[in-house]
């Protein structure tokens, strides 16, 4: 097996014990906006906003590979 297969599978087997372990309702509040979430849910959108923030400033602040071949 290729050991990007092992390492997803690994990452997706975390994935689920974090799942199963984090089942409680939160409570978010921000501003004068309160909802009631599932704790892995605010995990996932916590991690992929996250994801989505570095990309663009990577991707933007100049010191990517584009500079490089310049």
């Amino acid at each position: 097996m290729n050991a990007k297969i092992i390492a997803a599978l690994v990452a997706v087997a975390f994935y689920l014990v974090i799942l199963a372990q984090n089942t409680e309702v939160v409570v978010v509040r921000f501003l004068f906006w309160e909802a009631h979430m599932s704790r892995i849910i605010l995990m996932t959108i916590t991690g992929i906003i996250g994801f989505i923030f570095g990309y663009l400033l990577a991707r933007f602040s100049g010191n990517g590979k584009a500079e490089e071949k310049k």
